[in-house]
Formats: structure tokens, sequence, C-alpha cells
């Protein structure tokens, strides 16, 4: 059953309507703290001090009724005309502000303008789902963005300096979602991300460089039966031969190097980020309405 707080400036007032009030709980003087559904102003003439109270419970509620008892001046009366008495007062119209000239009328905004809680806690909870994807979404879909840049401007040549880029690109990527930076540990072990030379690859590729050169240069020497002239010419091959072969090895091998560095790099920044939105605290419009799980 809904219930509904009845207030006003004059207790009989609002309790004569109350009284007369069905298919609802209708407590006279109730607050916020009785989680009331709806708020019936039961008011006379328009006052600064009764305006404030009905501003204030539309502001929190969303929408108020308001009904207006006639005062007995508000009445036909018999009198001189040189008497006339000044017009009431009247109530300003609002958004939100139901206007009430009976007790019917206030029945019938009763049965079909007051919000339902659960209704409204639901569609509060989906709303705080939607912005916690969304967040998420958000960050993660620009630190992506901001990881490949990075990469592809050459962090696995300065991982650390790289890193604290990156941290900086990701709290301004939060606090733009307009949530505060979580206590997360952001130091990353980027020495893994390093990988160790190839001094094997390297003497292997200059090994077979010298040797070849040399028997190149011995086999030319027999065909021309000149050995000195075969090893002199066996040297300047096997010199550059070794040289071109070991600066071949040293290209491939560094080209991999970088692209292992840009995949360490992507694969730890990645994890942070998934940490630091498991760990963020985004505000959920249901706890401050009382729905909250």
């Amino acid at each position: 059953m809904k219930t509904v707080a009845v207030i006003g400036p004059d207790h009989a007032h609002a309790q004569a309507v109350a009284t007369q009030l069905m298919r609802c709980r209708a407590v006279v003087g109730a607050g916020p703290q009785d989680n009331p559904d709806g708020v019936i102003a039961v008011v006379g003439e328009c006052t600064e001090r009764d305006y404030e109270v009905v501003n204030a419970v539309r502001q929190a509620m969303g929408a108020v009724i308001l009904y207006r008892v006639r005062a007995p001046q508000d009445r036909p009366q018999h009198q001189p005309q040189d008497q006339e008495q000044p017009p009431p007062t009247p109530w300003p119209e609002q958004v939100g502000v139901f206007h009430c000239t009976s007790v019917a009328e206030v029945q019938e905004a009763v049965d079909g303008l007051v919000l339902s809680r659960s209704r409204w806690t639901a569609d509060a909870r989906r709303a705080d789902l939607e912005r916690a994807d969304r967040v998420r979404i958000a960050v993660r879909v620009e630190m992506n963005k901001v990881t490949q840049a990075l990469i592809d401007d050459g962090a696995a040549e300065d991982p650390q300096a790289a890193h604290e880029q990156f941290l900086r690109r990701l709290r301004a990527a939060v606090l733009r979602q307009g949530v505060a930076w979580p206590a997360v540990d952001t130091e990353c072990d980027l020495e893994a991300a390093v990988q160790r030379r190839n001094v094997a690859g390297e003497f292997s590729a200059l090994a077979a460089g010298l040797l070849g050169g040399l028997l190149a240069g011995f086999a030319l020497g027999r065909v021309l039966g000149q050995p000195l002239l075969g090893l002199a010419v066996g040297l300047l091959i096997a010199v550059v031969g070794a040289g071109t072969r070991l600066f071949m090895v040293r290209s491939s091998h560094r080209a991999a190097e970088v692209a292992k560095r840009g995949a360490a790099l992507r694969e730890t920044w990645m994890g942070l980020v998934a940490d630091v939105m498991s760990r963020v605290n985004i505000p959920r419009v249901a706890d401050q309405i009382g729905g909250g799980r």
C-alpha cells in the first residue's frame, strides 16, 4: 500500500484531509525517515515560509500535491463594497507541483501520480549498472589507444619513461569519468619486459661469415695458383661477410626484441588498467535513495 505524508501549517486541516483519503496510508507530519511515496501539502494563503517548505519537498521528492484550503476570507460574504477584502496571494505554478482544489482531486492525484518506490529503485539500480559499464568501457578503450600510441612512439626504448606517461594518462582517463583515483600499486616489474642480448646468435653469424670468406679466398687462390692473393681476398670477403651477417642478425634480433618488449608492456599495462577498474568506486544512485543491495 502506498504511504503518503500529509503536511501543512495547520495540523487540523492536514488531519482532516488525511482521514478522507482512501487506498493509501496517510501519515500526518511524516518525514523522510518514514520513506513516503508522495507528499501532500495542505496549505492556505501563499506565504514565504510555506512556499519554501513546498519548494524543498518538490526538490527532494520530485513532485508534491498541493491542496489549498479555503480560508474564511476566501468564501463569499455579504459585506459592503467599500469594505472588500484584498484577494488572497495565489500559489505560483511550478514544475512538479500539482494543484488540487478538492479532496477528490487529491485522491485522484494520489492514485495516479504517486511514485512507485520499487520501480524507482529498480530504475536506479539499472542506471547504476549502465553507468559502471560505460565508465569501465570508456577507460579501457581510451587506454588501449594510449598503449598503442606509446608503443608506436618507441616505448620499448625507455620502458620506465613510457610507464610514467601511461600512468598520467590513466589517471586523467579515470578522473575524466567523474570518479576518484583508487588506492592501487602502480609499480610494475619492467625488467621482465627487457630481453637478453642474443650473444650466441651473433657469435654464430660472425663465425659463419669469417669461415665462408676464408673458404672462398682459399678456393680462389687455388684456382689462380696464388695462395697469398687468395688469402688476402679471403680475409677481405670474410670481414665484409661477417660484418654483413652480424648486422643482419642484430637488426632481426632488435626488431624481435622491440616486438617482445611492446607485447610485454601491453600485457603489463592492460593488467594495471584491469586492477584500477576493479578497485575504482563509482557512486551509486540506488544507495542514495535507500535501494542499495
